[in-house]
C-alpha cells in the first residue's frame, strides 16, 4: 500500500519514489519519472525518448514531477509545452501526474480544464491558501502535503481530498504525519489511514 505519494529517499517504505530520465530504474517498487521544470532547459527529444523507456517499466506509476515554475527553470512558453507533453503521456499511458507549481496554479487549472485531462493530477508540496485548495479540488487536482503547509488548507482538504508525502524531508513519515495529525487534532494514524485509502483510489494497479 501507498502512503507517501512523493519522496527523493530510496529507503522510504511504503512510498513513491521519484526519479529523472535516465536515473537507475528502481528494483521491486513504484517510482514515477518526469522532467522537472528546473530541468527545462535542457530537456530535448533525447530527454524525452528516456522518459518514455522509464515509463514503459512495470514499477512506473506516475508521471513527474513535472509541472510550470515561473520563479526558476525555461522561460514560461517553453515549460508549458514541455508540461503539455506530460499531459498527453499521462492520457495515452494512463497514469497521474504529480505537479510541481510555483505561482503557476491557475494555469494549470487552465491546461487541465483545455486538454480535457482526465487522470488524476497531484499537487505535490502545498502551501498556498484554501481558496486555491477548493479550486484546484474542484478541477480534479488534489494537494499532497509535506513538512511545510498552510494549516487552513490541509483543514479544507481534509479527510477525502488529500494526500501525504515526505519529498525530502528529514523527518521522513512519522514527522510529517505527527505535524499533521496535531494541526488537525487528531492521531497519526488516523491520518496515515485516510492518506492511504485517498492514494489507493488513484494508485489502483499497486497492491
Amino acid at each position: 500500500m501507498i502512503t507517501d505519494v512523493h519522496t527523493h529517499n530510496p529507503d522510504a517504505a511504503d512510498a513513491i519514489l521519484n526519479i529523472n530520465p535516465g536515473d537507475d530504474i528502481p528494483r521491486n517498487r513504484p517510482f514515477s519519472c518526469g522532467i522537472h521544470p528546473w530541468m527545462t532547459d535542457r530537456a530535448d527529444n533525447d530527454t524525452f525518448t528516456l522518459l518514455r523507456q522509464t515509463l514503459s517499466n512495470p514499477g512506473a506509476v506516475a508521471i513527474g514531477e513535472t509541472g510550470i515554475d515561473l520563479m526558476r527553470g525555461a522561460p514560461r512558453d517553453i515549460q508549458t509545452d514541455i508540461f503539455v507533453r506530460h499531459i498527453r503521456l499521462s492520457e495515452s499511458l494512463g497514469l497521474p501526474i504529480i505537479i510541481h507549481s510555483i505561482r503557476s496554479w491557475q494555469e494549470i487549472i487552465t491546461l487541465r480544464r483545455q486538454l480535457k485531462a482526465t487522470q488524476p493530477w497531484i499537487f505535490h508540496g502545498f502551501r498556498l491558501k484554501p481558496e486555491a485548495a477548493l479550486r484546484l479540488i474542484e478541477a480534479g487536482v488534489i494537494p499532497s502535503f509535506g513538512i511545510r503547509y498552510n494549516p487552513e488548507s490541509i483543514k479544507t482538504a481534509y479527510p477525502d481530498h488529500f494526500l501525504l508525502e515526505t519529498d525530502d524531508s528529514a523527518e521522513g513519515l512519522p514527522g510529517v504525519t505527527r505535524h499533521i495529525a496535531e494541526t488537525l487534532g487528531t492521531d497519526a494514524e488516523e491520518v496515515i489511514r485516510q492518506a492511504t485509502i485517498n492514494a489507493s483510489r488513484i494508485f489502483k494497479n499497486i497492491t
